[in-house]
Order: C-alpha cells, then structure tokens, then sequence
C-alpha cells in the first residue's frame, strides 16, 4: 500500500543545504475483486501520493506530504453490487417515511455512504535541530512499535477502518497536529509529545463494503482546552544488549464509550429499548519495549498496562413474566459499560533460513478484573505468521501473512506476489482470505475477522515511485 513519507534520522537532518528543495511520491492503481456471490469488482481505485521537504536553513526544513485517490468502481458497479447484503432477506422494511421514500436511489436501496474521492494531508510540519534537541511543529504521524502490525504501546495516532485492516498500519493511520520534542543526552533519547488535537478512530462508511465498527449519534467531544490535550512521554536506549523503551501516554480513548440507559426492559416479543449517550473517556498507557538479537533469530517485546478502560456489558436477563430484568448489576442497566484496567502485550521472534525471512508474532489482551457480564473475553490471543522470499535477485518476491484468532476460531490469510519491472515499477498480485463466523447475535458480539467471512478477494495493483 501507499506507504508515508520516509525521513532522515536525526544525525541526517544537517546534511539538508540551505535552499535543498526535494520531491518524491508514488503512483498506484489497485483493482480489487469479490469472488464471493454476489461477486463483484469491489475497488478500481487511482491514487497518488506527493511529498516534498525544503530546507531553508542548515538546521531547519518544512516537510509536506498528500495523498490522493479516485474510485472508479463506483461508475462500473451498481453500489447494491458492491456492498452486499449480509443478513436481511429484503432490501425495505415494509413501512418507509416520505423522508426516506425521497432518499431512495435506484442503485443504491440500502443507502451506504459512498466515498469516491479524498485529497488529505498526510505530513506538514516544521523541522529544526540545534545541538541535541530536536523539534518537529505540525501535522504528523509517530511510531513507537518494535513489532510490525502490532499496536500495543504504537497508540499515538487514531486509525482509520474504511478497508478494514488490510493497508498497512502507517497507511491506516491517521495524522494529528502536535509538538513532538527529542532530547539526545548520550545514547539514549527522551521524546516528548504534546497533541492538542482530538480525533478518534474512523469506521468505514456507514453501509459500505467493510462497515463493523460504528460511531453512535450524538457523540460527545471533549472541549477544545490545554486541559484536555494528549500528553507523551518516551525514554529510549541501550540496557546491556537489549535496545529497550519505557513510555506514560495520557490520552482519550480512540474509540470512545457507548453508556446505554435502559429506558424500558420491554415486553414479550419486544426489545428493551435502550438510550446511548456516547462520549470520549481518558486513558492513561504505560509501555514498553525490548529487543535483542541471539544469532541469527531477533526477538522483540512489546507490553502495556492501561489504566480507565470501559469494556461493554451484556445485557442482563428477562424475565417476561415479571416484566422486569432478573439479576442485572447497576452497571449493566445504568450505564452498560464497567471500568477497569487491562494488559496487553506481544512477542515476536523474527529470522533468516533456507533465504527465507520467517516473522511469528503472538498478542494478547488480559482483563485481571473480570466479570462474566462483560462482553469481551478475560483473555484474547492472537497468533501471526509471515514469510517473505525473494526470487531472481530481488527481481520477484513471494510472501505470505496468517492471522489467526483463537477466541473467535477465525483467521485471515494474504499470499501475495509481487515483480519488480523496473527501479521504480512494480507488479503485485494477491489475495485477501478470510475464514471463521460472523458471529453475533447482540451488538458487539460479532467476530473481528470471521465477520467478513464472506468478503474474500483477488487483488492486483501496479505501482510507479519517482
């Protein structure tokens, strides 16, 4: 996928000559296609990233960058083609109001949102360097991962869910304006941050292709005050052999709370019905990192504590004949959430054999103060593997990546294979395989991979970096 634009680490920063002017980008057709029915080719998408950086002075330089797209798919295929229906057996509800009488088009009943073409900034900031400090002002995007894919302690930046998580993790992530300061004192690096932006992880289009996560009506933002920023602090080095970090993360949850009230428990045959009052809730992260090498195999550790989670709660039961709800705790009718904290961290041993590079990665999630009302389990693994071979001198490369869900029983699959055709084109062929349940039946139940159980594609994309 489109990948961000690459800087020079900080001892390269002085070899920018006052008045050096550089561009870069990429260009990138992809074309993506459903092979499950209803088939249908799903993107046809043009895009374009530009970057430039212009160093008016030894130790200062303005970095931009934007990417672009246009999807074509929309003017082949019928919406109702591409975003297929899961579950309902009719495309209406046999009553409609004028209001959505009037908002019906031909072809598009359900009514997805559709996002054709997007023009973003992705980097725009000012750079200085003096001495052993260095400042970055502006619109970027900060990586603390040691385990590619992973996300434990990399939580800076919001994601963006509107291809689920198959672009890459930089390419999914969305930039936020803010003060980053590092401090050089020997050989170990303190990183400051201070965002006063507020953005949280975006669904995809409400209705679209690879629509799961949603954001609820009436969301309530935080006021825009110094209060109510996001605060950062990293401190990273060298302990003996292992290349460690230890970062504190102050910040609002990227995927802010639902706090259901039960208005009324319902009756036979009908549902409670039910209130959201939607609204940010802070989190404090404490991370950290090691990473080593013996012989020929790296391994690396990521692990966070995260202090003022709230988890979703099930609904309690009911009882029809009492009309009331049998044994709920006030949680679970007052606000539908429980706070608590949790851990998480991940494991991964990267290595080379038979001219193979070979990547196993495992994740988890822990709650140690669980209730059976909470929706989410006490523990929930994740398993990675990845191989990557180069063939021809470097001229073809065959990869494969296996996500497997052990709470779920679901995985996703990526072969891929890709030609270099010249220094600057490439060729690349794959696919997006998904297995497990959609799972469900109460909101916030579903599965995390086998929900899209029936959106497995074949896909190609031809790029061309300058």
């Amino acid at each position: 996928m489109i990948q961000a634009l690459a800087l020079p680490d900080a001892e390269a920063v002085d070899l920018f000559e006052p008045g050096h002017l550089s561009f870069g980008g990429e260009l990138r057709q992809e074309i993506a296609y459903r092979y499950v029915d209803p088939a249908s080719f799903t993107k046809v998408r043009f895009q374009a990233l530009f970057n430039a950086r212009y160093a008016p002075a030894a130790a200062f330089s303005l970095v931009g960058s934007v990417r672009t797209y246009y999807d074509a798919v929309y003017d082949l295929e019928s919406v109702d083609s591409i975003v297929m229906r899961r579950n309902p057996t009719v495309l209406l509800p046999d009553t409609l109001t004028s209001e959505q009488i009037d908002a019906l088009q031909v072809q598009n009943l359900q009514g997805a949102e559709i996002r054709q073409h997007e023009t973003e900034v992705r980097d725009l900031y000012a750079e200085a360097r003096l001495s052993r400090w260095e400042l970055r002002l502006g619109h970027q995007i900060v990586r603390w991962n040691v385990l590619e894919g992973s996300r434990v302690v990399d939580e800076v930046n919001p994601l963006d869910f509107r291809e689920f998580i198959l672009p890459s993790v930089v390419d999914r992530m969305i930039p936020l304006s803010m003060l980053r300061v590092d401090y050089y004192p020997n050989d170990w690096t303190v990183e400051g941050l201070w965002i006063p932006d507020q953005r949280f992880h975006e669904p995809a289009p409400k209705g679209s292709e690879w629509e799961q996560l949603q954001n609820l009506e009436n969301l309530e933002h935080p006021a825009q005050t110094f209060a109510n920023s996001e605060w950062a602090l990293k401190v990273s080095g060298t302990l003996g052999t292992w290349e460690a970090s230890l970062s504190y993360f102050d910040t609002w949850d990227d995927f802010p709370t639902a706090f259901r009230t039960i208005t009324s428990p319902g009756g036979f045959g009908t549902a409670p019905e039910v209130e959201f009052h939607p609204r940010a809730t802070r989190l404090q992260i404490i991370g950290s990192t090691l990473t080593n090498s013996f012989g020929s195999v790296i391994v690396s550790t990521e692990a966070a504590y995260v202090i003022g989670k709230h988890f979703g709660l099930t609904l309690p039961l009911f009882d029809p004949a009492t009309n009331q709800f049998v044994g709920g705790t006030p949680d679970q009718i007052q606000t539908g959430e429980a706070e608590t904290n949790y851990v998480k961290y991940a494991l991964g041993a990267d290595t080379r054999l038979f001219k193979t590079d070979w990547s196993l990665q495992m994740q988890q999630e822990i709650i140690p103060q669980y209730t059976q009302e909470i929706i989410q389990d006490q523990v929930s693994t994740i398993f990675g593997f990845f191989g990557r071979r180069e063939l021809g001198y470097g001229a073809m490369t065959v990869e494969g990546l296996i996500l497997y869900f052990v709470n779920e029983n679901g995985w996703l699959g990526r072969p891929k294979a890709s030609w270099r055709l010249t220094d600057n084109l490439k060729l690349a062929f794959g696919a997006d395989l998904f297995s497990g349940t959609i799972g469900g039946p109460l909101p916030g139940e579903f599965n995390f991979a086998g929900f899209f159980v029936n959106h497995g594609r074949v896909y190609t994309d031809l790029s061309y970096s300058f």
